[in-house]
């Protein structure tokens, strides 16, 4: 008995003490990160249920805000039939707020996907439709196939050209397309940019290009096989079927299709 009572005099003060240490070494290595998820306590102003904004922020920028959800809701919708996702918006102003949530001040934006929800959050540039229908948009794959690690289980270049479905920043287009190849960057093959090192690694003409690059892929690819396809493909996914597999297969069944009517 004494024994017993000895070892938990020793062992709870241990596993306090690791419940204490661990999440605080988290923080202190990733703050940005922690940030994001205890955002009602950092001072960021609660906008909509799951839309924070700097308390910076004009009301001009608050109304375009609002709007450009809404806009980009109603993208991914088009695309998907309808939105699952509920993502938490973390809408940044100025410099030093964009860094505290990790985000780069000259950057528009990105999206932390995890287990239980996806948070988008956005530096001051990224108050447009095409950023947070971008963003959204990432948030629903992730939602519909229930993975937070995406590049898991398909490809940057597929995760990124479905987004950009919904994007129509110029510098995507067929129009950028042409003057990055006259300034000589090169046209990368979808096994290139396969992975995030893939995608990512390169320059800023370089991933402007995978973008590019991705987006003509997807769609071509959903031209052909349409909102059935891609809903099909997800749920194959979702069910751990291969993605390579599938999208050749969802492909070439809906061009049989065609050919038979």
């Amino acid at each position: 008995m004494h024994a017993i009572r000895w070892r938990w005099y020793v062992l709870a003060p241990a596993a306090l003490l690791v419940c204490v240490s661990v999440p605080a070494a988290y923080y202190a290595a990733h703050p940005e990160v922690v940030r994001t998820f205890l955002v009602e306590f950092t001072g960021m102003q609660r906008f909509q249920q799951d839309v924070f904004v700097d308390p910076a922020m004009t009301g001009d920028a608050r109304i375009r805000l609002q709007m450009s959800l809404a806009l980009g809701r109603q993208r991914v919708a088009d695309v998907f039939g309808e939105v699952l996702a509920r993502p938490i918006v973390i809408a940044t102003w100025t410099p030093s707020t964009a860094t505290r949530f990790g985000i780069n001040p000259r950057a528009t934006g990105f999206t932390r996907l995890t287990w239980t929800r996806s948070f988008i959050v956005l530096g001051p540039r990224g108050i447009s439709v095409d950023v947070l229908a971008h963003e959204i948009a990432h948030a629903e794959l992730s939602q519909r196939i229930r993975r937070f690690r995406l590049s898991s289980v398909v490809p940057p270049w597929f995760s990124e050209g479905l987004a950009m479905l919904v994007d129509r920043r110029p510098q995507y287009s067929r129009g950028a397309y042409g003057q990055l190849v006259a300034r000589g960057v090169r046209v990368p093959g979808l096994g290139e940019i396969s992975t995030a090192e893939g995608f990512y690694s390169g320059d800023a003409d370089a991933t402007r290009m995978a973008y590019i690059v991705s987006k003509a892929e997807v769609q071509r690819w959903f031209a052909l096989v349409g909102r059935n396809g891609l809903l099909r493909l997800i749920e194959n996914i979702s069910t751990g079927q291969d993605f390579a597999r599938r999208y050749r297969a969802i492909e070439a069944e809906a061009g049989a299709g065609r050919l038979g009517r």
